[in-house]
């Protein structure tokens, strides 16, 4: 599962987080997420993972 956020920083513009979450069987769930300056390559990240 792949969330994106829009997050203001302190000088007003716009970055996107993106988490991703990967359930494993038998497994702790996996989590990992990254912070991106364009909405575009954060689902690009996330598709990779095949979460998106």
């Amino acid at each position: 599962m792949a969330t994106i956020r829009k997050r203001r920083k302190k000088d007003g513009s716009f970055s996107y987080l993106a988490q991703i979450r990967i359930g494993r069987h038998g497994q702790p769930d996996y989590s990992e997420a990254r912070t991106f300056p364009k909405k575009a390559m954060a689902d690009e990240w996330a598709k990779r993972y095949g979460c998106y």
